[in-house]
């Protein structure tokens, strides 16, 4: 059959052929470096955790080469420059920062990051710095991990600053939800109460997510094609190249409450958002918001009912509220969108590199100049 097939259409048949051949090469390959590299170049397993109430944390006072760079953790599971014990009790004024990978500040040793920058500029002063970002991480556990540290641990401090992501609102809607007895759990993706239209949206995620993670050449091509397809031609491959093949996420459309997931993960946010502004006032904690863009907003996707949402929400409940979308994106008016992302973010993905976090650590800087 096949051979009849061969002869009939020996060209498509042996550019098929090819095609699946290479497939399996790519997905061998692909496999062999995540092995390869998981072993000799990242010890995560070693020192991430999963929580009892908030899910997951790092292991406390632990040392790990972590995507290739050294990461420590202090008493409390944070990391931190160096393995250390934290204090309960404040002896100065004491800033928790809150948020997700972007403030934990994945792929980036601890100095490199904003927390670290900031660390570096007034914790030999007269304010302590402590970092509670974790990757993955969205205000259910924002507010059970606050609430955690604060009822259970003990631990003292003056301020939250807290970065919000784009990501949140699919982890509000996708990943978590709070058990009866208020743990944070892993959200069954099958639930019925998502509707069809989420089912139908995690079918397509969960495509793109096995390739993503399963092939190098072949993602990278779909992703190519796809933009070719989709997106302006104006925009040159080496842009492309330089934005993980996934600079459209975050776009016009998911920033939308046509969205029904938007539309659900902001009223999540707001939820714990409320139940964590009223537990911080309970104990005389000041409050500071803070958003920023992914590559989408510097190409100039629609953001500003994130952005409005938050900064509406801020007023309301008489919070700081610091916007980093005007820092990056009005710097289009002497920068190319690819200057930009060069410049600021890690090649090949959306999270800042030091420059970029250079950038977030100084409104904050500025913030706390008071304080000293």
């Amino acid at each position: 059959m096949i051979k009849n097939r061969f002869k009939r259409h020996p060209k498509i048949t042996l550019i098929l052929f090819s095609m699946l051949l290479l497939l399996g090469l790519d997905i061998i390959l692909t496999r062999g470096l995540i092995f390869y590299f998981g072993k000799n170049f990242s010890n995560k397993k070693e020192i991430v955790q999963k929580h009892e109430v908030y899910h997951h944390t790092f292991k406390p006072l632990k040392k790990a080469k972590v995507w290739g760079k050294s990461l420590f953790t202090n008493s409390l599971g944070f990391k931190d420059k160096e393995n250390r014990e934290i204090n309960l009790k404040k002896s100065k004024y004491r800033v928790l920062f809150m948020g997700d990978s972007f403030t934990e500040g994945i792929y980036l040793k601890y100095e490199d990051t904003f927390v670290g920058m900031v660390d570096s500029a007034v914790g030999n002063k007269s304010i302590e710095i402590l970092n509670g970002g974790r990757s993955g991480y969205s205000p259910i556990i924002y507010y059970t991990k606050t609430k955690y540290l604060l009822e259970i641990n003990k631990l003292e401090f003056d301020e939250m600053i807290l970065f919000l992501d784009l990501s949140d609102f699919e982890n509000e809607v996708r990943h978590y939800e709070l058990s009866i007895d208020q743990r944070v759990i892993s959200r069954n993706k099958s639930n019925k109460n998502l509707g069809k239209d989420i089912d139908k949206f995690f079918t397509i995620k969960n495509l793109k997510k096995g390739i993503r993670k399963n092939t190098t050449v072949t993602f990278h091509i779909s992703n190519f094609i796809r933009d070719m397809i989709k997106y302006e031609p104006k925009k040159t491959i080496l842009t492309k190249l330089n934005t993980n093949f996934n600079w459209d996420r975050y776009s016009k459309k998911e920033l939308s409450e046509e969205n029904i997931e938007f539309y659900k993960g902001l009223s999540h946010m707001k939820t714990y958002m409320n139940l964590l502004v009223e537990l911080l006032k309970q104990h005389n904690i000041c409050l500071t918001i803070a958003v920023y863009p992914w590559p989408a907003q510097i190409y100039g996707e629609q953001y500003e009912e994130w952005t409005d949402f938050w900064n509406d929400w801020a007023k309301e409940n008489n919070v700081n509220y610091l916007d980093y979308f005007p820092d990056f994106i009005d710097l289009k008016d002497s920068l190319t969108v690819n200057e930009i992302l060069k410049k600021y973010y890690i090649p090949n993905d959306f999270h800042f590199n030091r420059a970029g976090n250079k950038m977030l650590s100084i409104k904050i800087l500025d913030q706390l100049k008071q304080k000293l």
